[in-house]
């Protein structure tokens, strides 16, 4: 040691100095201080480090600083980041090994390997070798490697970085996430997020953890914060808080201050690997070599503990989730069943809801209730003092397992939340419940247990839990599977429904949603769904009375408007189709009915429109519906026999564009002369509008739209394409009767307009031939234009990412201009799997798009950044991320790229 060193040494407090009494203690506190980095480390560093190497009990936890110390944090303090479950240095570190019994470390071991979520007391246990060590997966060593790569300080990075974690249900994937922070819980800060709380709260809980007890903001240690199954708005917006709080704060933008581990299920990982490339890590069922290998060792030391049927988790995973293992394993247990006894009725309920929904449980309390044990234990609650609690509470517990059939205490594993504290009970798999159904199905199908479910009375009356109760309960009949999520496909209807109604029958699927809008107190979106499956089967009579249900208890709701309009669109579509089938000439009087359907639905799709709601959308789906039965039903018109012929078309023509009305039409359709004139502007408002949303903004669509729009898979997937087809209909029918005059005046005619010029004159091919020169100014003017265009047209207010048309690229001349679907071309997958790359930023790191595209340099300058075009000319550029800008003065880097809102820079980076 120097003499320097010595001095510290000296200067550290006598109280700590005095608990070291013995020689071996003082020689022990020596070698410590050798370990750490004393010069310059506060005196409080000093003695938190001293006190977590003595091992002395101490009420306030640890975190690690960036002088490789630790600092203590106060327990008050940790309360009040009440969003975060911080995971500190000496986590678990009170626990007293010496007074825990075998049989106590016997059960937190059993309770995990029987499919419990790993608690930080089983790492802790196996680092004291007071039980076996948790296996760590593949996907373990891979997500370390991620982070080591992070935290080398010569490596590219963003102040906020993601690392992905999809796994299959029962997989690990979770252990594999808690492992990471246990492990790295003395390099990083570690923490475990609340979603309970907003995004906003667990933003400035993450930044107080970050900079506690730190001097120097710029060498703060990361803090690496945990995210299991959150939806994607959620993590994007903690994403956007955690960028905004970083560039408040002027923290350099190649600092790494945040890392979001985000682990989500997902039935397919290894697809959403292939989806998103870049620290993406997936754990399925199948185990390699090498982890069966490690799980055929650990499965037979625990089958000396334990006995097989409550390890079963643990051994179903050894078998790699194998089925005839499950269909053997329940098939045991199911032989002697009372089919006739309430245990085997809850067993029902609970596998039905671990079959749908994700995460879902049954509380404790609603089985007690359930089982008629209700009474009886609020005896015991009557006589609980404060001193008596825990007592009381384990009395509680022996009754109800003592209540459970055979088969339910090994289906069942009991959970109890963090936050809510409220204990619970769900089948130890997924597998597992969905195999009950499976077997249990010759006596009681799905249908009949969601029936007997919705009218128990004891069940949806029973206070304590209630919230999540019908949440879960509810969500079997309206919650729909998507990709986006990592589900197998995009369903139409929720999973329950899907079933009933494709392997029982669709009678009894509209039965439980009948009974399902009862029980949940007339659920507007109940009867939505409702509504959409009556019409999917084309009983549209009653559809029509359940969409207008819907539509009673929510006037204003965008979906549920739009819902009434796609009863209509189909319900016209079958009337058409019919009238057409017939091939004979039609009459006026013929259609009179199918107008009326027809412009009911273009109605209700304007309301839809018109919701204040649709302001916040990224695509509003009613748009196309009116558009659609608009197309049809002009087609419709010009079929009819007085308006067949060429001249009947130009007398077509003149009934919708003025006032004129041809007397065969006069009396027939009466009623529908006004709504039917006003279509051409009206279709020509709605195609303008979708052209807008289109230019302007990218069709990333939020959860509820997920989950309550249903649009078609054109307008959904290929909206581009709808759009092309629909206004070559409407420019056919409509698009003489704008005069040159007109056409001329670029500030009347719209893009829309122009583009259906094009389409009247033969065609998506003769645009962009013009000659032109290959100098450098048609970008110049390109970027100037664009400039006036969106500062003439303000943004739009809805909800949604700004579109980029073009890109530029490193050819010459106008090859410079790289059109984004050549971008699209190198990204490969789904739908969801390229808005995915597009979000989390592969695409930049693809190296065809690294081939085609050019970085340009500028440099920012307070808060703004400009693009170099020349020594006499520089253009100011939107970056598309405010949060990716850095906050000083610097020279970056970055992809140049062209909207309707003017130029936007992607993937800015310093300047090496």
């Amino acid at each position: 040691m120097s003499g320097h060193e010595d001095i510290v040494i000296i200067s550290v407090s006598r109280e700590i100095y005095k608990k070291w009494s013995s020689l071996a203690q003082v020689s022990c506190l020596l070698d410590i201080l050798e370990q750490i980095s004393v010069v310059g480390m506060p005196m409080s560093h000093i003695n938190a480090t001293i006190q977590v190497h003595q091992l002395t009990c101490h009420q306030d936890g640890c975190l690690p600083v960036s002088n490789n110390g630790v600092c203590f944090i106060k327990s008050v303090d940790v309360e009040r980041m009440n969003s975060l479950e911080v995971v500190c240095v000496d986590q678990c570190d009170e626990t007293n090994v010496d007074l825990m019994e075998q049989e106590q470390i016997q059960k937190i071991e059993q309770y995990f390997y029987q499919g419990g979520k790993i608690d930080w007391v089983n790492m802790w246990l196996a680092d004291n070798n007071k039980c076996e060590e948790v296996i760590k997966r593949d996907a373990y060593a891979e997500i370390s490697k991620m982070l080591e790569d992070l935290e080398r300080s010569d490596s590219l990075k963003r102040s906020i970085e993601n690392i992905n974690i999809y796994h299959e249900p029962g997989s690990g994937g979770s252990t594999v996430a808690r492992q990471i922070l246990w492990n790295w819980r003395k390099k990083m800060r570690c923490a475990v997020v609340k979603q309970s709380y907003q995004a906003t709260t667990v933003c400035e809980h993450a930044v107080q953890i970050w900079n506690y007890e730190e001097v120097d903001k710029n060498a703060c240690l990361p803090v690496l914060l945990l995210l299991e199954d959150c939806n994607a708005d959620y993590q994007d917006d903690l994403r956007r808080e955690l960028s905004n709080a970083v560039t408040t704060m002027k923290i350099s933008p190649s600092k790494l201050c945040f890392i979001i581990l985000c682990c989500k299920r997902s039935l397919d990982p290894e697809r959403m690997c292939t989806a998103l490339p870049l620290r993406t890590v997936g754990v399925t069922h199948k185990l390699s070599p090498a982890e069966k290998k490690l799980f055929s060792k650990k499965a037979g030391s625990l089958k000396l503990k334990f006995e097989p049927e409550f390890i079963l988790t643990f051994v179903l995973m050894s078998k790699e989730f194998e089925q005839s293992y499950i269909t053997g394993f329940v098939e045991n247990l199911l032989k002697e069943i009372d089919h006739s006894s309430l245990q085997t009725q809850l067993i029902k309920f609970v596998a039905l809801l671990n079959s749908h929904i994700e995460n879902s449980y049954l509380s404790i309390s609603h089985c007690e209730a359930f089982l008629g044990l209700g009474i009886h234990l609020d005896k015991f609650d009557k006589m609980a003092k404060p001193s008596t609690s825990t007592w009381i509470d384990e009395v509680r517990h022996q009754t109800f397992e003592n209540s459970l059939s055979e088969q339910a205490r090994y289906f069942f594993i009991q959970l109890k939340s963090s936050e809510t504290h409220i204990s619970s009970v769900r089948i130890i798999h997924n597998l597992i419940a969905k195999e009950i159904l499976k077997q249990l199905s010759s006596y009681q199908s799905q249908s009949e247990i969601a029936m007997s479910l919705l009218q128990d009375k004891v069940l949806f009356d029973h206070r304590f839990g209630r919230d999540d109760f019908r949440k879960f309960v509810r969500d079997l009949f309206i919650k729909r599977t998507k990709k986006s999520k990592g589900d197998p496909n995009d369903s139409w209807f929720s999973p329950l429904i899907e079933h009933v109604r494709e392997t029982e029958d669709v009678e009894k699927a509209i039965d439980l949603l009948k009974l399902a809008y009862t029980s949940f107190d007339e659920d507007a979106f109940v009867a939505q769904q409702l509504a959409r499956l009556l019409n999917e089967n084309k009983n549209f009579e009653e559809a029509e009375i359940w969409a207008k249900r819907a539509k009673s208890h929510l006037p204003q709701h965008i979906y549920i408007l739009d819902t009434l309009g796609q009863v209509y669109k189909k319900w016209f579509y079958s009337k058409h189709d019919a009238i057409c089938k017939k091939n004979a000439d039609i009459q006026p009087e013929d259609i009179t009915d199918i107008i009326d359907t027809a412009l009911k639905g273009i109605t209700a799709f304007r309301e839809s429109e018109k919701c204040p709601q649709s302001k916040m959308v990224c695509l509003n789906n009613s748009y196309f519906g009116e558009v659609d039965i608009g197309c049809r039903l002009l087609e419709l018109l010009s079929n009819v026999d007085i308006f067949s012929t060429k001249e009947g078309k130009r007398e077509l023509m003149d009934y919708l564009l003025t006032d004129y009305i041809p007397e065969e039409v006069q009396k027939p359709w009466q009623r529908f002369h006004g709504l039917l004139k006003g279509m051409k502007d009206s279709i020509r408002i709605a195609l303008e509008c979708i052209s807008d949303d289109l230019a302007h903004f990218q069709n990333f669509t939020s959860e509820e739209e997920e989950e309550l729009a249903e649009g078609e898979p054109e307008t959904v997937n290929n909206p581009r394409k709808w759009l092309l087809r629909k206004s070559a209909v409407y420019a056919k029918l409509f698009f003489h009767d704008i005069q040159e005059d007109e056409a001329s005046d670029a500030n009347i005619v719209s893009p829309l307009m122009r583009q259906m010029k094009i389409f009247q004159l033969g065609g998506e091919d003769s645009m962009g031939k013009e000659p032109s020169n290959t100098r450098s100014d048609i970008v110049m003017n390109a970027i100037k234009a664009l400039q006036r265009y969106s500062e003439i047209k303000s943004a739009s207010s809805r909800k949604g990412r700004i579109f980029t048309h073009f890109f530029l690229g490193k050819a010459r001349g106008l090859n410079k201009i790289v059109h984004k679907t050549t971008i699209e071309k190198f990204c490969k997958g789904t739908l969801s799997e390229r808005r995915l790359k597009w979000q989390g930023g592969e695409v930049w790191t693809n190296p065809d798009v690294v081939k085609v595209l050019k970085r340009v340099t500028g440099y920012t300058e307070n808060g703004n950044l400009f693009v170099r075009v020349s020594d006499q000319s520089n253009i100011r550029v939107i970056p598309l991320f405010s949060a990716s800008l850095p906050n000083s003065n610097e020279n970056v880097a970055f992809y140049l790229g062209f909207s309707l809102h003017g130029v936007v820079a992607f993937d800015i980076k310093v300047a090496e």
